[in-house]
């Protein structure tokens, strides 16, 4: 039986990034679905969790940063599954080697601050909306469309910097502010499959949110294994599977 790789967490840890064309972004879909229908029973339990998890914390005051923050330690843990699964080991192997990295809480709480600044944000831009509106009501609508467009991009900017850095952190050592550059980096420099994909995702949870919700306990699993897939193919090289250098 293979012996779990450990994770590096010296300095040179780094991976290149590597530049891949549109079609990734569906075969990243793909092949998490393929990896989901290893072990059906954990990943929907593991959809379970992560569906209760953030019910449970949106419930409370300033939930939804909290729930950014669980879902971030969540994701992590998964791709320590993934790695598991792919060696041909147990998924709970997996999610045991996630506790050995203590900068996946650091990520969590760096996490949880942006969904809170987010919050923020919009606390004020809805304050603003307010007062402009006392004014000069016939500004609203025009401020309110500014709002919106102004908060999609900070949205896709956070999306895109939070999305690869747990499996930077748990798989490859990189310490949690690296991990967000790395991400974001990325992502800018394979914009066209990230966004094939990020449609591809938001078809697939409007689908699996019609049926009650329970078509998410497969859709959110099948993403956080894409996740993975999409950090070795963007990283380490989905080919080759080594890493190199990072240069700055």
């Amino acid at each position: 039986m293979d012996t779990p790789d450990p994770i590096n967490t010296s300095n040179n840890a780094h991976p290149s990034i590597r530049n891949v064309d549109a079609g990734r972004g569906v075969e990243w879909l793909v092949g998490g679905f393929r990896l989901f229908a290893k072990a059906p029973g954990p990943w929907l339990l593991a959809g379970l969790a992560l569906l209760a998890g953030s019910a449970i914390l949106h419930s409370i005051w300033f939930g939804s940063a909290l729930a950014t923050a669980y879902g971030i330690i969540f994701t992590g843990a998964m791709m320590r599954a993934c790695h598991a699964l792919e060696q041909g080991r147990a998924f709970t192997d997996g999610l045991k080697e996630a506790i050995s990295s203590p900068h996946l809480l650091v990520l969590g709480a760096i996490a949880a601050g942006l969904g809170f600044a987010l919050m923020l944000v919009v606390g004020v831009m809805g304050l603003g909306a307010v007062g402009v509106g006392m004014f000069s009501p016939r500004a609203v609508g025009g401020l309110i469309g500014l709002g919106m467009l102004v908060m999609l991009v900070i949205v896709i900017a956070m999306g895109a910097a939070l999305w690869l850095a747990p499996a930077l952190v748990v798989l490859k050592g990189v310490n949690p502010v690296d991990a967000i550059r790395l991400s974001l980096t990325a992502t800018l420099r394979n914009v066209g499959p990230y966004l094939v994909f990020a449609l591809l995702a938001m078809l697939a949870c409007l689908l699996g949110a019609l049926p009650m919700g329970l078509g998410l306990l497969v859709v959110l699993p099948v993403l956080m294994c894409s996740y993975y897939l999409a950090y070795k193919d963007l990283f380490i090289g989905a080919d080759a599977g080594e890493a190199v250098g990072y240069t700055p």
